[in-house]
């Protein structure tokens, strides 16, 4: 008679999964694999995001043509150029809805838009999402204290201010500043974290720039040491 509780002894059908030497390496290279798109990543972001593959810097002082883009808050055009030489312009790039810092920028955008009006700047952001697809990322977003603008290919008013990917197929998240004059004096594909959570910081990046700008092109009541409203909790 055989003693059951005598110990069993594994046979080779009964090794566990991690126990095969081609399983464990499957998962190695799975993780090599994750570490390496990890750390491409977190360069891309230190080398500038999306702003590192824009369409090519654009120099201080172009002047900005005037131009009629849909708004995605009514569906409508809203003509650019009613504030071009009357006020600062402070306009931001939109990759998309897709993006989680993209809609976080907005949303803080909206929260944060009394800011930029205080600093007597008028606040714009324009991307790709046309049509319904815009008009959807403006409602679920609650955007109303700035224009959503978008524009179709191809892309000629995104390019001229160097706010386009070609190699994304996108804008990328970034932004201009144009004086008073209509000319650009803060930008040069400057580029915002697409990071999530990085919103606050970037409206206090947007608003600093502005307050640079102003000093370099001596508007009144500007000056270096500016100070900025900042992010409150």
């Amino acid at each position: 008679m055989s003693d059951s509780s005598a110990p069993r002894t594994r046979g080779p059908q009964n090794k566990s999964w991690w126990s095969h030497r081609r399983n464990r390496r499957k998962v190695w290279w799975l993780l090599l694999a994750v570490a390496a798109v990890g750390a491409g990543a977190f360069a891309w972001n230190l080398r500038g995001g999306s702003g590192s593959m824009g369409s090519g810097a654009v120099p201080d002082g172009q002047k900005v043509q005037a131009v009629k883009l849909e708004d995605s808050r009514t569906g409508q055009m809203f003509d650019l150029g009613q504030y071009l030489g009357k006020k600062d312009i402070v306009l931001v790039g939109y990759m998309g809805d897709f993006c989680l810092g993209c809609r976080e920028l907005i949303a803080e955008l909206q929260r944060r838009a009394p800011d930029f009006a205080a600093a007597g700047a008028y606040l714009a952001v324009v991307g790709y999402e046309t049509g319904q697809t815009g008009r959807d990322t403006a409602a679920k977003h609650g955007v109303t204290a700035y224009p959503l603008l978008q524009e179709g290919p191809p892309y000629t008013f995104l390019r001229s201010i160097g706010m386009w990917s070609d190699m994304m197929g996108m804008p990328f998240m970034g932004y201009v500043i144009i004086d008073k004059s209509g000319k650009i004096v803060a930008g040069e594909q400057a580029s915002l974290s697409e990071l999530p959570g990085a919103a606050p910081a970037n409206v206090n990046q947007l608003l600093a720039a502005l307050a640079s700008a102003r000093a370099r092109t001596g508007e009144a009541g500007a000056s270096p040491g500016s100070s900025v409203p900042v992010a409150t909790p």
